[in-house]
């Protein structure tokens, strides 16, 4: 056993190393998002809210000034969609393994962070 279980874990490095370097991509740009029930898409700022997206696309005013924020209560009421693309070279897409990971997925529930959809980690594995 003291003798194999150096072969292993050289097998063990050589698979990684033969699966090469894990590949991080930000997908911070090309995002969308439109109300669930709509068809309208707008572009959208990620990492943010659907409040800030929003008011940057002239659909509500700013519900910190004045009286706003009564005009945009139906806000937190309506499902929100976001989508992007991204493209994946050919080198990365011939991998045996492909792991894509989401970091700080959070769903409001009246303004705050809900713990029953709070997903601090999600993977999506091929």
């Amino acid at each position: 056993m003291k003798r194999s279980l150096p072969l292993i874990l050289a097998a063990m490095l050589l698979a990684t190393l033969a699966q090469g370097a894990p590949i991080r991509k930000n997908i911070h740009e090309g995002w969308s998002f439109r109300q669930k029930r709509g068809f309208n898409s707008y572009p959208a700022t990620v990492p943010g809210v659907v409040h800030t997206d929003l008011i940057d696309n002239g659909i509500i005013e700013d519900p910190f000034l004045r009286l706003n924020e009564r005009g945009v209560q139906w806000v937190d009421k309506e499902d929100w969609i976001y989508r992007t693309t991204f493209d994946m070279d050919a080198a990365t897409l011939a991998r045996q393994n492909i792991a894509i990971i989401f970091e700080g997925l959070v769903q409001l529930v009246g303004g705050r962070p809900d713990p029953r959809f709070e997903v601090p980690h999600m993977e999506r594995r091929r």
